[in-house]
């Protein structure tokens, strides 16, 4: 069984080879160089053609299959679709920081740079000349002994440094978030009542 597919194979290669013989002449005229002729005639042709308007050709092609993709697509919101909330004040920044208040040294020293940039802003309204890394004093101003610290340390340190110096200066836990906004809103209203 096996030497008689060995035959028939051996027989159908050497019938392939020789029809391969006697046509290739006819394959090589009438198939092939009628190709290569085409493909050479087409070379010559898009050759004299500007490349500026191939390209040109070729991005109106793009964009109207990309419109027509876009024809056929149908874009449904769902019915409880809203409109996404606004960008949030810094009234709703400083809440989201005061909640994470406790979680890290940058979220405390953040704070307490926050309120320290607030005095040295209602400070300045009020005509006078702070530094940012000075010393916060003005007229009427008399903050408790911790917050006064709280915010001047907070003015000159760093994430890194806040901490540390919070303990050097004798301030060994910051004050309440709220005791330091009700001075400073305490502040504003007997400085804004002054002639």
């Amino acid at each position: 069984m096996k030497l008689v597919r060995v035959v028939l194979g051996v027989v159908l290669l050497a019938f392939a080879v020789v029809l391969a013989l006697l046509i290739s002449g006819f394959v090589q005229d009438g198939l092939l160089m009628p190709v290569f002729r085409f493909f050479w005639l087409l070379r010559g042709y898009l050759g004299a053609i500007p490349q500026s308007a191939l390209w040109g050709f070729a991005v109106i092609v793009v964009f109207s299959i990309a419109l027509w993709s876009l024809g056929t697509v149908r874009i449904a919101f769902p019915s409880d679709w809203t409109r996404p909330q606004t960008v949030p004040g810094e009234v709703h920044q400083l809440a989201f920081w005061l909640r994470r208040i406790k979680r890290g040294a940058y979220q405390r020293w953040f704070v307490a740079r926050t309120f320290a940039d607030l005095a040295i802003d209602i400070l300045r309204a009020q005509g006078v000349q702070v530094e940012r890394r000075g010393h916060l004093s003005g007229p009427g101003w008399n903050p408790p002994a911790d917050i006064q610290k709280y915010l001047e340390i907070a003015v000159y340190s760093t994430p890194a440094s806040f901490g540390r110096q919070a303990k050097q200066a004798g301030l060994e836990t910051d004050p309440e978030p709220q005791a330091v906004i009700e001075y400073l809103e305490t502040y504003m209203m007997e400085t804004s009542n002054e002639p």
